[in-house]
Parts: structure tokens; sequence; C-alpha cells
């Protein structure tokens, strides 16, 4: 069976293709000519074309679906994703000379898509939307990763070693950062102490011990120990990356306050479209007088519904 192509999904249009593919080219000559269209029978050329164009676009549609994740850390896996691509493109290998050009036209467009991604790598003076700190500092932040993905950014070692103590100097201005944020409300407690003493303050919700926290953090020779500690420790393929940073927590709970800051952020807008996408089916032209207040609640329980459920199985078997 051949599946119809969804136009707002360019990988459906790969697996409609694929599928074309796997039918013998007699079969579907056969075909094409009983309902009459005679004028899209196929060639052997035409299927070797096609067949390098799954070739070129079949990591593409892999790093799509990865990114687009949202029950793991995608934003962690954006630079690595893009520098396969670029990889592949150069050493994927073409039967013909039209798909050489789309392998031309897809790394220009990668280049010129992720320029603010790239400068920060290469030095380059350019701008953009991706021009942030936070590809950079996710990406160190996932222990698989660290700064491994440099030996495929093709930097001499010159380069990677001032990027790398480029990336520290950002990482120890977002340490600063947090530090001012938790002290913030620490400081704001003393001085509405007494008009609000029965109301419980922020400070006292901050996940990990403050005080240790506040110490921690304001300790310039505490931080760069939890830095090294956390750049030579050998990460275990078997653990996740989520029960990683969980066993994390304790031993150096100043890089696991960054890595709950960035690897919290989706790589993509999918997680966001699904979202509201779930939303839609709750609020219907029949139902449409919900109060804000219900259609969030409503949407929090069929979003996290399979991990309620698990919790709740938890719950029973203690």
């Amino acid at each position: 069976m051949i599946p119809k192509p969804i136009e707002v999904r360019w990988n459906s249009e790969l697996k409609t293709l694929r599928a074309i593919l796997k039918i013998k080219l007699e079969d579907l000559n056969t075909i094409l000519s009983s309902v009459d269209e005679r004028n899209l029978m196929l060639k052997h050329q035409d299927l070797t074309k096609l067949a390098d164009l799954i070739n070129i676009l079949e990591p593409f549609e892999y790093v799509t679906d990865l990114l687009q994740g949202e029950f793991y850390s995608s934003l962690s896996l954006a630079i690595p994703s893009l520098l396969q691509l670029l990889n592949h493109l150069e050493e994927v290998k073409i039967n013909n000379k039209c798909s050489k050009t789309l392998v031309e036209d897809l790394k220009k467009e990668i280049n010129d898509r992720f320029a603010g991604i790239f400068s920060n790598i290469y030095d380059l003076p350019v701008s953009g939307i991706f021009n942030d700190c936070c590809w950079f500092i996710a990406t160190f932040l996932d222990p698989s990763f660290k700064f491994y993905w440099l030996e495929s950014s093709n930097l001499i070692e010159t380069d990677s070693d001032i990027f790398r103590s480029c990336l520290k100097e950002l990482i120890k201005n977002e340490w600063q950062l947090i530090n001012q944020n938790l002290n913030a409300p620490s400081q704001n407690n003393e001085n509405d102490q007494t008009m609000q003493t029965d109301i419980p303050t922020s400070a006292s919700t901050i996940s990990v011990n403050s005080d240790v926290s506040f110490s921690l953090l304001n300790s310039p020779t505490k931080r760069k120990k939890e830095y090294k500690y956390y750049e030579d420790i050998e990460y275990d393929p078997d653990l996740d990356v989520n029960d990683f940073w969980r066993k994390m927590k304790t031993v150096i709970p100043g890089m696991y306050r960054l890595a709950i800051k960035f690897l919290s952020i989706p790589a993509t807008s999918g997680p966001v479209e699904r979202l509201f996408s779930s939303s839609g089916y709750i609020i219907r032209p029949h139902r449409s007088r919900f109060t804000p207040n219900n259609l969030e609640k409503l949407t929090m329980i069929k979003c996290n519904l399979k991990t309620l459920k698990f919790e709740k199985s938890l719950d029973l078997n203690f």
C-alpha cells in the first residue's frame, strides 16, 4: 500500500517514495497503464534517481523525528545532529548529476538556515535566530556528548581549545545568573518577613538544600571542582541522561541546576504543536464554553495520562 503524502509534512512524501520503490517496475507500470496513467510510468533511470533521493533524505527524516521528541532532552541533540547531516552530505554516494545538485543545495540551506549556530563554532561574523549559547551549553550538559562532538566539526586543535574556553566562560556566566536568581527570593524574604510571616516564600520551595546551594554557587573553587568532576566523569551509555542527572543531583548540585535549566528546553516546536492539537480535540463547538482554567486542567491530564497511570501503579505496588 502506498501512503498518501501529507502536504504539511515533508517526510510523509519520503515514505510515499519509499513505498513506490519497493514495487517492481513492471508491476508498477502495469498498474499505471491499467488506470490510464501512462504518463506516470517510470524507467530504470527514474528508479535510480528515487533511490538516490531516499538515500540522501533518510538521515534528515531520522533527525526530524529525533528533535521533535518530548520525553527526553532534544536541545542537546541539535548541534551533533546538524554536524552529522553535513558529514552525511559530504560522504553520501550518488549515481546521477541531479542528485549532486540536490546535495550541494542542501548543504547551502543548512549553513544558511543555522548560520547563527555555525558562526559561534567557527567564529564567523554572522548573526541569526539560532545565535544563542543555549545550544552549546545543552550539548555540553548531555554526558553522552560533552565536547566529543567537536571531533566531527573539523575544527583545528587550537580553535577547539579556544571554543572550550569560551563555553566554559558562558557556563560560568549562567552559573552566576542562577546564583542571582536564588539569592533574590532570599533577600525579598528578609525584607518582607514581618509583613508575610504566614506565607511560604519561593526560597523554601527550591529543590536541593538552599543553604548548600547558596554556599556552592558563591564559591568559585567549588564551581571549578564541579565542572572538572563532570568533565572527567565517564558516562555509562546504558544510563539515560535524565537518570544520570538524578544520580548527580547531590554530587554536583550546581551543574545539576544548569542541566535542569537547559536540558528542559525543547529543540523544536513539535511538543508545543502536539499540545495545541490535544487542546483542539478537547474544546469543540458542542462544548466550547470551557473556562480557560478547566481547559488547562483537562489538557494537562490528557497529555500526562501515561505518567499519572504510571505513578498510580507505583503507589499501588507500595
